[in-house]
Order: C-alpha cells, then sequence, then structure tokens
C-alpha cells in the first residue's frame, strides 16, 4: 500500500508542477526542490484534503512556507517573512507518512 500512496502523491505533486514523476522521490523537499510556495502549496493541501482524511486547517503552513503574495520580499523587510533558512522542509515522505496515519505526522 505504501508503494501506491507515494504514486498517488507524486501524481498529484506532478500534476501541480509539471515535474515528471520520475524526477519526485521521497526525499523530495516541496519548497526547495518541487519549488512550491504560497498558493501552490495551498492547493495541494487542498488536493490531499480531497483525496485523504487530511485537514489542511491541522497543518502549520507558516512554519513550512512563506505566503505567495510577497512582492518584492515586503514581508521579510518587516519581519513577518521568513528567510529560506528558517522555514522547515516538507517532503514527499513526511506526506506519504502522513497521508498513511490520516493526520499531519511532522517533526
Amino acid at each position: 500500500m505504501h508503494e501506491n500512496l507515494f504514486e498517488q502523491v507524486v501524481r498529484i505533486l506532478s500534476d501541480q508542477t509539471g515535474i515528471t514523476v520520475d524526477r519526485i522521490t521521497m526525499s523530495s523537499r516541496l519548497g526547495t526542490d518541487l519549488r512550491l510556495d504560497g498558493d501552490d502549496v495551498h492547493d495541494v493541501l487542498s488536493q490531499l484534503e480531497s483525496n485523504y482524511v487530511l485537514s489542511s486547517n491541522d497543518f502549520p503552513f507558516d512554519e513550512y512556507f512563506n505566503p505567495e503574495n510577497d512582492l518584492w520580499g515586503i514581508q521579510r523587510l518587516f519581519g513577518r517573512r521568513k528567510d529560506s533558512r528558517d522555514v522547515k522542509h516538507l517532503t514527499v515522505a513526511q506526506i506519504v507518512s502522513s497521508v498513511e496515519a490520516k493526520r499531519w505526522v511532522l517533526p
């Protein structure tokens, strides 16, 4: 079942990013490797919520991603946007584990 879930999650990510499924691995990080942030992440979380028993309301979005609507880094300038070094990384493996557990399993 684990492999099937992995394939399903990868398909969702591939559809959202345009990255081919063979380039998405368990260790792929959504922000760094797949270049997802802001509204794109919300779209992925909504798709996961539709397909599995995961609530996007339970996901600590601000710990992992910055909002997409930050023009010219204004939020970072005023201390509201995290520097990329301060943001945690969400991996495909964490998503698959969370889908299996039917709740967000995050460090």
